[in-house]
């Protein structure tokens, strides 16, 4: 083998090696791999909300105050957990069991309601509470690594940052990044109806509508 040749083999394995190399990560274990909800986790935190309502042991509130209970139930109802406190202080008597009986016109259980009188002589009016769970993401901003350099192959510290952020700000209940719902009742009319179709035979696919049939256009299907 001439010295031009051996030349020419050692060329193409540097030039073999350089490509292996741009083509492998800098880093091949699975820290290297892209996981949004460890680089950029969402946290859920108990909030509690509060509301205080003027209170003069009048039968009637005032349409503003009438109109914050309101929301503050349907707000509950929606995204509360656990129970509603009512309180107020000794002075206005049955204040806190008023309220409650407007809460429960309202759509929320009874059996969800505490209601109690506190000592405080500085207390004003009606306190409701409730606890609500909120999802928070950490800052985005981290651009301390230049996108135009991709040599390594990993990814930047900032990349997933909004997306955590949006689903933070989209999650109906909070509570589902932490735990999933309870399973809800299986439908007992519905398991002995397929039950009775399989033994005569008969097909236990629900059957589909026009609109269901997924078809974008009836062109062609004559």
């Amino acid at each position: 083998m001439t010295h031009i040749q051996k030349l020419l083999h050692t060329s193409a394995a540097v030039a073999a090696l350089c490509l292996a190399a741009c083509s492998t990560p800098a880093v091949n274990g699975p820290e290297a791999g892209f996981d949004p909800a460890r680089t950029h986790p969402i946290g859920v935190e108990p909030q509690m909300m509060t509301l205080r309502v003027p209170y003069d042991g009048r039968s009637q509130l005032d349409q503003n105050a009438s109109g914050q209970i309101a929301r503050f139930a349907a707000d509950y109802l929606e995204h509360g957990s656990g129970a509603v406190a009512v309180s107020a202080p000794n002075r206005l008597g049955d204040a806190p069991e008023d309220i409650a009986d407007r809460l429960v016109g309202l759509g929320v259980p009874r059996e969800h309601i505490l209601v109690g009188n506190q000592d405080d002589p500085r207390a004003d009016g009606v306190k409701l509470t409730y606890i609500r769970y909120v999802a928070k993401a950490p800052a985005c901003g981290d651009f301390s690594v230049s996108v135009t350099d991709t040599s390594s192959n990993l990814a930047t510290p900032n990349l997933g940052c909004a997306t955590q952020h949006n689903l933070a700000a989209m999650v109906s209940d909070p509570r589902d990044l932490v735990s999933p719902h309870d399973l809800t009742p299986d439908d007992a009319q519905r398991r002995l109806q397929v039950l009775d179709k399989y033994r005569k035979g008969e097909t236990t696919v629900s059957e589909k509508t026009q609109q269901q049939s997924g078809a974008v256009s009836q062109i062609g299907s004559m």
